[in-house]
C-alpha cells in the first residue's frame, strides 16, 4: 500500500517535470532537455514497475478481468485512427467466450504496447490472435521489416531499440517483458511466417485472478 501510494503521490510532480522540458528557456538547450528527459523517463520506469507491483502483489482486487473481443475491438479502433494515413487492415482472431486472466490495467497495456509496434512497422497489415484456454496467449504479427534474429533478445532489454534515432519497438516489448514476468508468463519473437515481419506470442498460465468475477 505504500509503496502505491508513493507511486501515485509522484506521478503528478513527474508529469509537471516532463512539461518543463518543453519549455522555451529549456527546450533551446539540447543537452539540457537531453539529459532532463532521461532523467524524468527513469523515474517514470520506477513508477510504472512499483505500481504494477503493488497492484498485482497486493491482497486486494487490483482490477476485474474483462472479456477479451471487445476489450481487443476498443483498442484496434483506437490504433486505426491512430494510424489512419497508413490505411492498416487488422485482423482480429478471438472466440466471443475468451475472458482475460489478467487484471484489466495489465492486458491493457500488454495488448496495447505490442499492438502499437506492430502498427507503427506494418506496411499494411497486422494479425491478432488470442485464445483463452490454459491461460491467455496473445499473438501478434504485422508485415514490417521484422527483427533479425540476432537482435531479438536484445530488443527485450529495456530501452533498446534497433534505430536510435526514432521511436522502435525497444521500450514497449521491454515493458511488455516486465508486465508478463510478473504473472510467470513467457514472451517469443520471431519472424512471422505469413506476413515475414515481426511475430511476437505472448502466453501467461492461470493465475489468482481467475477467480475474480468478469465485466
Amino acid at each position: 500500500h505504500a509503496s502505491g501510494n508513493l507511486a501515485h503521490a509522484l506521478k503528478g510532480p513527474l508529469t509537471l517535470l516532463s512539461q518543463l522540458a518543453e519549455h522555451a528557456l529549456i527546450s533551446g538547450n539540447h543537452d539540457l532537455r537531453q539529459r532532463l528527459l532521461e532523467y524524468t523517463g527513469n523515474i517514470q520506469d520506477i513508477i510504472d514497475r512499483e505500481l504494477k507491483r503493488a497492484r498485482i502483489a497486493g491482497t486486494g482486487v487490483a482490477g476485474r478481468q474483462a472479456k477479451l473481443k471487445p476489450e481487443l475491438e476498443d483498442l484496434v479502433g483506437l490504433l486505426q485512427t491512430l494510424y489512419r494515413d497508413k490505411s492498416l487492415t487488422i485482423h482480429t482472431q478471438v472466440d466471443d467466450a475468451c475472458v482475460s486472466t489478467l487484471d484489466r490495467e495489465d492486458l491493457h497495456e500488454i495488448l496495447g504496447n505490442l499492438l502499437d509496434n506492430a502498427c507503427k512497422w506494418a506496411r499494411s497489415t497486422v494479425i491478432v490472435k488470442a485464445e483463452c484456454e490454459k491461460g491467455l496467449t496473445l499473438h501478434i504479427e504485422d508485415d514490417g521489416p521484422g527483427i533479425p534474429e540476432p537482435e531479438r533478445e536484445r530488443m527485450l532489454s529495456r530501452g533498446q531499440r534497433l534505430d536510435e534515432s526514432s521511436s522502435g519497438h525497444g521500450l514497449g516489448l521491454a515493458i511488455v517483458k516486465e508486465a508478463v514476468a510478473q504473472y510467470a508468463g513467457r514472451i517469443n519473437l520471431q519472424q512471422s511466417p505469413t506476413l515475414h515481419g515481426l511475430a511476437v506470442t505472448i502466453h501467461i498460465p492461470v493465475t489468482r485472478s481467475s477467480a475474480l468475477p468478469a465485466d
